[in-house]
């Protein structure tokens, strides 16, 4: 059940508007990380214990993975190409 509503929670960050692209990085981190936090503390009690903390660090590494796919997906197509990892680390300098 603690899954289920953590990924639920994280279906809900991952809409349009809410896009990890559309945010600056540290900003969205912040709030991706109290979201996710608040989403993981099922007795709500302000900290994690074991369980909730291994959901939470699940969920965290999956939003920053996520958030590395949009930046590789050049064209949005919801794809990633061998040519757009091999471009990927180019775009990212460009100004």
């Amino acid at each position: 059940m603690r899954l289920i509503l953590s990924l639920l929670t994280l279906t809900a960050l991952m809409l349009p508007g809410a896009a990890l692209a559309d945010r600056e990085r540290r900003g969205e981190l912040q709030q991706t990380r109290a979201e996710l936090f608040g989403a993981t503390d099922q007795d709500g009690d302000g900290a994690l214990d074991f369980d909730e903390f291994v959901d939470f660090t699940r969920l965290m590494h999956e939003t920053q993975v996520r958030h590395r796919f949009e930046r590789i997906d050049g064209n949005s197509d919801g794809l990633v190409t061998l040519e757009e990892l091999d471009e990927a680390p180019r775009r990212r300098y460009r100004h």
